[in-house]
């Protein structure tokens, strides 16, 4: 009986993190396999959301200068996944981790776009979603270690240099909605109102 509820238990344990990391289950090879079906993009783009809806590279959508920022996003050389590690860092987010330089090149070409999508795009990863980035820095690491028994403790042989990462929340993305006037407000000298 005890042999049946621990199967039970690993079973619901194997489903449970495969809706978790939205990942399915290939009971052949005994490996998770990605979801291809779990794009959350924005409308008019093809590049801005979970995942990417274009066909190429070249794919852009509708909105193509807000597309360019997100496909630049997506292309930054250094990042960490999902429930990942690198570079002494544990993503514990459902997003990835970008490196700060690349956030900062995302927030920028989001601010020069004057666009409402842009706008809208900027306010919900940083002001929303807002998720940490990170900076690399050099440590140095001993790399080869040796017991030293006249001092009667381990000392190091032979130095390195490692990257290490340190998180930070990038800046929130406060750029509004232009105030469009109606065409019927002209302007209008005071206590006259224009209908």
């Amino acid at each position: 009986m005890e042999s049946y509820r621990s199967k039970v238990f690993v079973i619901l344990a194997v489903i449970l993190h495969a809706s978790l990391c939205q990942a399915m289950y290939d009971w052949k090879t005994k490996t998770f396999i990605k979801k291809d079906n779990s794009k959350l993009v924005v409308p008019g783009t093809k590049w801005c959301g979970k995942g990417n809806n274009a066909m190429s590279f070249d794919d852009l959508g509708e909105h193509m200068e807000t597309d360019l920022c997100c496909r630049k996003h997506d292309h930054c050389p250094e990042f960490i996944l999902p429930f990942q590690r690198r570079f002494g860092i544990l993503n514990l987010y459902p997003s990835h981790l970008s490196h700060c330089p690349c956030e900062k090149k995302f927030y920028d070409c989001l601010w020069n776009v004057t666009s409402p999508v842009a706008i809208a795009v900027g306010r919900m990863y940083f002001n929303v979603i807002r998720v940490p980035c990170f900076h690399l820095v050099q440590v140095k690491i001993c790399k080869k270690r040796s017991f030293d028994w006249w001092e009667f403790k381990y000392v190091c042989k032979e130095y390195g240099v490692e990257f290490k990462g340190q998180t930070f929340m990038p800046n929130k993305f406060l750029k509004q909605l232009p105030a469009v006037q109606p065409s019927y407000w002209k302007g209008t000298t005071k206590g006259t109102y224009i209908y």
